[in-house]
This record gives structure tokens, sequence and C-alpha cells, in this order.
């Protein structure tokens, strides 16, 4: 098997050779060599995919709260870019500055919550009620699934 020592944060070095299905070297994580549980894959790749779905979302709600021509396109334009912007400094694996937990769930809680209620305002009540139901259910089970169990 193959060996992986590429970190992926300074709080889980070896995450990155987990989500790959790559095993860490002997000793890099003060243990023997695993993998990453299956639950837990699914649950980053759903959280991942509902992060891009929340940048889109935010496009779309855009367009749909801005009046029409160049101000829906800057509304359309803005809205994803402040959250990539928020996203990118507060919340994502080499985010300059990220929060630790809870408090960076509660944020990522908070962004779809937010979207949610872009989506009624922008009467898309029932994508926003989705994307909200997914995206957070896929971090708190990212967490869950995260959570060290005793040997």
């Amino acid at each position: 098997m193959a060996t992986c020592s590429l970190p992926f944060t300074a709080t889980h070095p070896t995450r990155l050779c987990s989500l790959i299905g790559v095993a860490t070297p002997e000793g890099s994580d003060g243990g023997s060599a695993r993998r990453a549980p299956a639950g837990y894959l699914v649950a980053e790749t759903v959280a991942f995919l509902s992060e891009l779905t929340l940048f889109a979302t935010l496009g779309v709600v855009g367009w749909r709260l801005g009046s029409g021509g160049l101000i829906s396109i800057a509304v359309a334009t803005l809205c994803p870019s402040l959250g990539v912007l928020i996203w990118s400094v507060w919340l994502a694996p080499r985010a300059t500055h990220r929060l630790s937990d809870p408090g960076r769930l509660i944020a990522q809680i908070a962004a779809f919550v937010g979207a949610a209620v872009l989506c009624a305002l922008s009467r898309l009540v029932v994508w926003g009620i989705v994307l909200a139901g997914v995206g957070i259910a896929a971090f708190v089970a990212a967490r869950v699934f995260d959570t060290p169990r005793p040997s």
C-alpha cells in the first residue's frame, strides 16, 4: 500500500491521506496506519458538494433579487463572491483565520440557514429548505464520523 506524508491541516495532518484512501506512514498520526471510515468520506463529499451548491445558489438568488439588467448581474456576482470570500477566510480547510469547532460548525450552519432565507425571499422556498437540510446534515455527519473512537 502506498504511503502519504502530505499535511492537510495543522489539526488533522492525516486528513488528506485518509480522504484519498492512502494509508499514513507508521507513527505519523501517533498510531498505526489507518483509513478513514466510509461514512466520513461520504459525509465530506456531500459537504463539499453542498458548499459548491451553496455558492451557485447565491448566484441564482442574487439574480432573482436584482431588479433586472445590470443590477441583477451585479447582485448575482456579488452574492457568491461574498460567500466565497467569507468561506475562504474562516471556514475552508486552509483558511487564513480558520475558526475552531464548534464555532466553525455554527458558522457553516448559519451560512446554509442564511442561504435558505435568501432562497425564500426569491421564491425558491423548497430549494432553500433542501439545500440547508442537506448541507447542515452533511457537516454535522462529517463531525460525527470524524470523532475519535476508543480502541
